[in-house]
C-alpha cells in the first residue's frame, strides 16, 4: 500500500527514514538547546507536561531543510496543490510522566463539511517514536468522521510508531493526540504545520520574522511562508503589472515590481 492509499485509508501514513539518523540526531540537540534556553530566559511554554518551541524559523537555520524535502513536497502537494503554505514549524518535546493530548483534529477551525484535507501536518521524528515514550495517538479512519462523532477516549486508538528520522504524515481531518510518555527520556519532533494557499496561517511570519531572517531564505520557502501571490491573494498594492496579459496568476512572479521596497528584502520595483 502506497503512502497515498494509507493516508486515504487510515488518514496517517508513515515514510521511514526520509532523513538521516546523524541529521535527526543534530536536528534533536537544536531543539532541546533551544527548549533549555527558553527555560532559562522565562519564554518556555509548556502544556499538559510538553514543552513547545514555536517559530523554528526565526530561531536556528538547522530546519531549513525539513522545508526543501522532495518526498514531503511530493505528497503535501499532492494533498494541497502545489501552492500549499507552510502555516507553522514548532518543536514538540514530550518530557517524561506528561499526560496524554486532548484527542483534536488539526483541521477544526476550518467549518465544515470536511470534503477533503486542507491541513496537513508532517511531524519529523527525532527519536524513535514508540508507545512508552509518547507517540502519537490516532484513530485510523477517523478523518472521515465529522464533529459529531467526535471518538472518545474508549475508541480503537493506536500508538504510531517508527524509528528517529522518519515522518509522520497526517490528514488534517484525522483525531489524535501526543501520548503519555511512560520513559525517562524526552520524545522529540518537529511539527511542520502546512494548509491550502487560502488558509490563514498559524505562524503570522509577516509580523514574527526579522528581515535579516528571510533574507537567509531561499525563494521557495518565501512562497511557502505566503510571499507570493495565489489567485489574486496576496498580493501588493494591487495585482503585478505581468498579471495585466492573463499569463501569470501564482507564485513568486517574475517581475521586480511586484515586490514593493521593504516588502520583501533584496527587492526593488522596476522603473516605469
Amino acid at each position: 500500500m502506497t503512502a497515498f492509499d494509507e493516508l486515504a485509508e487510515n488518514g496517517f501514513t508513515v515514510i521511514p527514514s526520509v532523513i538521516p539518523a546523524q541529521l535527526a540526531s543534530e536536528l534533536r540537540c537544536a531543539v532541546l538547546d533551544l527548549m533549555e534556553t527558553e527555560k532559562s530566559n522565562g519564554q518556555s511554554w509548556i502544556t499538559n507536561g510538553n514543552r513547545r518551541v514555536f517559530n523554528l524559523l526565526r530561531k536556528t537555520r538547522v530546519c531549513d531543510s525539513l522545508l526543501l524535502n522532495p518526498t514531503i513536497d511530493d505528497v503535501v502537494s499532492q494533498l494541497l496543490t502545489a501552492d500549499y503554505l507552510l502555516s507553522s514549524l514548532t518543536a514538540n518535546i514530550v518530557l517524561p510522566g506528561n499526560s496524554s493530548q486532548g484527542i483534536h483534529a488539526d483541521q477544526e477551525y476550518v467549518w465544515q463539511p470536511w470534503t477533503q484535507a486542507l491541513i496537513v501536518n508532517c511531524i519529523w521524528m527525532l527519536d524513535d517514536f514508540l508507545g512508552a515514550n509518547g507517540a502519537t495517538r490516532v484513530v485510523p479512519g477517523s478523518h472521515l468522521f465529522d464533529m459529531a462523532t467526535i471518538p472518545s477516549e474508549d475508541s480503537r486508538f493506536i500508538s504510531v510508531e517508527g524509528g528517529a528520522g522518519s515522518v509522520l504524515i497526517l490528514d488534517g481531518r484525522l483525531w489524535h493526540g501526543a501520548g503519555a510518555n511512560g520513559s525517562i527520556h524526552e520524545r522529540v519532533a518537529i511539527l511542520a504545520n502546512y494548509c491550502a494557499p487560502f488558509i490563514r496561517q498559524q505562524e503570522n511570519v509577516f509580523r514574527s520574522l526579522p528581515r535579516d531572517v528571510v533574507n537567509t531564505l531561499p525563494e521557495r520557502v518565501w512562497s511557502l511562508l505566503g510571499f507570493a501571490a495565489w489567485n489574486g491573494l496576496g498580493v501588493v498594492d494591487g495585482p503585478p503589472l505581468d498579471w495585466t496579459d492573463g499569463r501569470v496568476r501564482t507564485g513568486l512572479v517574475n517581475s521586480d515590481n511586484y515586490f514593493g521596497p521593504g516588502q520583501v528584502p533584496g527587492r526593488q520595483p522596476k522603473e516605469r
